[in-house]
C-alpha cells in the first residue's frame, strides 16, 4: 500500500513530466541571420542567430565615396526600411543591400574642368616656348654653318666696285 504522502508527489512528478513534453514543441526556434556579400561597403547583423521575434539591428558601413542606396535594404527579398527587424518566423533571414557613389557637387565638376583646361594652357604655352627656342637654336646653328668665318673671308666684298666701263659706239662712215 502507499502512503498519502507519496501520491502527491508522484502527481507532481507526472505532470511536470507531460507539461516538459507538451511545451518541448513550442519552444521558440533559433534562426540564422544571413548577409549577401556586397560591393563599396559592409553591413553586419547585431546577431548571427536569433528566436523569431527578437530584434536585430544592421550596421552599415559604407566604402569611402559611397552610400547605403535608399531603399536597397531587403529582408528575404522584401523591402526594409531602417535597419532593424524583428526575426522572422522559419528560421532564417537574408539581408541585401545596394551601395552608390556619392555623386559630386557642381562646384566640385566645374572647378575640375576649369583646371584640367588651365593646366591644357600651360602645357601648350610650355610646348609653344619650348618649339620657338628650338626653332632658334637651330637656326643659329645652320647661319654658323652657312657664314664663313671672319677670318676666311675675302676682303674684296669691303671695296667699292669700279663703274663699268661705257663701251665705244662704233662710227658709220659717210
Amino acid at each position: 500500500m502507499m502512503k498519502k504522502a507519496a501520491v502527491p508527489l508522484i502527481l507532481l512528478l507526472v505532470l511536470l513530466t507531460l507539461s516538459s513534453a507538451v511545451f518541448a514543441g513550442t519552444a521558440a526556434a533559433t534562426g540564422t541571420v544571413t548577409v549577401l556579400p556586397t560591393k563599396h561597403g559592409t553591413i553586419v547583423p547585431s546577431t548571427g542567430t536569433a528566436a523569431e521575434g527578437v530584434l536585430v539591428t544592421l550596421t552599415v558601413d559604407p566604402d569611402a565615396g559611397y552610400r547605403l542606396a535608399e531603399g536597397s535594404i531587403t529582408l528575404d527579398g522584401q523591402p526594409l526600411y531602417g535597419t532593424t527587424f524583428a526575426m522572422p518566423a522559419g528560421g532564417t533571414a537574408t539581408i541585401s543591400a545596394t551601395f552608390e557613389r556619392i555623386p559630386l557637387p557642381w562646384w566640385a565638376v566645374t572647378f575640375m574642368v576649369v583646371a584640367g583646361l588651365a593646366l591644357l594652357v600651360v602645357a601648350w604655352i610650355l610646348a609653344a616656348r619650348s618649339r620657338k627656342k628650338a626653332r632658334e637654336k637651330k637656326a643659329h646653328v645652320l647661319s654658323k654653318a652657312r657664314a664663313p668665318s671672319a677670318k676666311s673671308r675675302p676682303k674684296t666684298h669691303l671695296a667699292p666696285k669700279p663703274a663699268p666701263k661705257p663701251t665705244p659706239t662704233p662710227k658709220k662712215k659717210p
